[in-house]
């Protein structure tokens, strides 16, 4: 069978879709033209600030923070006196003078009916030991009290700190709150730019739509049958040209003959183009056939057998 083609390059959109893609280059136009480009700002507020809770919280925290820390200052002192040598002194002498004070009216009771209290030497004798006895008692009370303000003076920061807590919780509640009500700021604000760019978004996805399926920028192959023979498909065979050969686009479809691999050729003619084309089935050649990505399959000629 013989025969021959005409193979030509092509950057125009696939001609069904060209008509579509016109009306809407005049929709977008007109769109334009009406302002529909235009987008008015947001007038509402735009940042939450701070809430009533939020504000009451740090209000409370002034509040707390105006009062000092009296805790740590008396903390503070206590440790002073402990690091002060006359101070210390002055405390030891304070022990010494109660263990006297209660240890010889203690023995001058004791001996009172013996006659001895006249005895200078039995008198010393006898406050010793009451001294003695009563000492270790004055100074473990001392000791006792110098310990318990350690441990008071070391929690001072923490009970300071305590007098925070109830702000703090509050203040959480109230952050809570505020960015709450900023997300619902930031909801209305995309709503608005949302509704304002509604007619340029669909405008544009109907048009990407449109050259998804034409093809448009890029350059297609067209094969314009001279004859009904099986060689009018000779120079695009083994050529690698990709062309659309799904049978959805297709019309007036009539088997001719078969290529020297036996796949079967076929005339027809693109929806709404008058022209004959001669090409293969997409469907019956699966090694050669690619999905593109408006849905519809195309066929490799270079892999046609």
């Amino acid at each position: 069978m013989g025969g021959g083609s005409k193979q030509t390059q092509s950057s125009e959109p696939w001609k069904p879709v060209q008509p579509y893609l016109q009306g809407g280059l005049e929709d977008i136009g007109d769109l334009y033209s009406s302002g529909g480009f235009r987008v008015d700002p947001f007038q509402g507020q735009r940042v939450a600030g701070f809430g009533d809770t939020s504000q009451q919280a740090q209000q409370m925290t002034m509040d707390r923070a105006g009062q000092g820390a009296p805790m740590v200052d008396q903390a503070q002192g206590f440790l002073s006196n402990q690091m002060n040598p006359q101070y210390q002194s002055a405390q030891l002498d304070a022990v010494k003078q109660n263990a006297l004070g209660s240890a010889i009216p203690a023995a001058a009771s004791m001996f009172s009916g013996s006659g001895m209290l006249s005895s200078t030497p039995a008198m010393e004798h006898v406050s010793r030991a009451a001294v003695d006895a009563v000492s270790p008692y004055e100074y473990g009370a001392f000791q006792n009290a110098q310990q318990r303000g350690m441990s008071a003076a070391g929690m001072a920061p923490q009970m300071e700190e305590a007098g925070y807590l109830p702000a703090q919780m509050m203040g959480g509640v109230g952050g809570a709150q505020d960015a709450m009500r900023q997300r619902q700021i930031e909801g209305g604000m995309q709503q608005h730019y949302e509704t304002q760019g509604a007619d340029l978004t669909g405008m544009q996805n109907y048009v990407n739509m449109l050259r998804s399926i034409g093809g448009m920028g890029g350059q297609t192959a067209t094969v314009e049958r001279q004859n009904m023979g099986a060689g009018g498909l000779a120079q695009i065979l083994g050529a690698g040209v990709s062309m659309f050969s799904d049978r959805r686009l297709k019309e007036d479809v009539r088997r001719i003959g078969e290529t020297k691999g036996g796949t079967s050729l076929y005339s027809y003619r693109y929806l709404g183009v008058p022209t004959i084309q001669v090409g293969v089935m997409a469907d019956e050649v699966p090694h050669a056939a690619h999905l593109h990505p408006s849905g519809f399959m195309m066929v490799d000629y270079g892999a046609v057998k």
